[in-house]
Formats: structure tokens, C-alpha cells, sequence
């Protein structure tokens, strides 16, 4: 399973940030590098990163359930063909 870390401090008063991020996704990081990318972004809304990095995750999830379901799928078809046959 993959892990990911991210820190963010932000000072209120000179409407900046301090973004650490640690094993992001190479979706993440192309996503990230397109929103920081982009002046004032942060300025404007501070936790923009953080959405893009629960994004990211959700299809993750998305690909890893549609994994899961295809592996139960095939355990239960092969048990309910044994239990034919018995």
C-alpha cells in the first residue's frame, strides 16, 4: 500500500506557505506541479495541495477496489464450482 506524507505550514499574516511532501504519487507530483505552478494559487486557497492530494488518492482507491472485486469475484466463482460438483 502506498504512503504519502504532506506538511504545510502557512503564516496568515504573509499569506505563505511551507510545503513538505513525502512519497507522493507520480500523479500527485505531475498534478501538484500543475496547481503550484500557477501564481497566487496558494494565496487564494491555501489548502488547494491538500485537495489535490485526496484526489489523487480516490483513484488510487478506485483502481485498487476494482482490483479487490475482480480477486473476490474469481474466489467466489471457483467456490461455487466446486460446490457444484460436490
Amino acid at each position: 500500500m502506498r504512503h504519502m506524507a504532506a506538511y504545510q505550514a502557512y503564516d496568515t499574516k504573509a499569506l505563505s506557505s511551507r510545503l513538505i511532501f513525502i512519497g507522493p504519487s507520480k500523479e500527485a507530483q505531475a498534478r501538484l506541479g500543475r496547481v503550484l505552478g500557477v501564481k497566487g494559487a496558494l494565496e487564494d486557497s491555501p489548502m488547494l495541495p491538500h485537495i489535490v492530494i485526496l484526489e489523487a488518492a480516490e483513484r488510487d482507491w478506485e483502481a485498487y477496489l476494482k482490483y479487490i472485486r475482480t480477486q473476490f469475484e474469481e474466489i467466489v466463482s471457483l467456490q461455487l464450482a466446486a460446490h457444484k460438483t460436490n
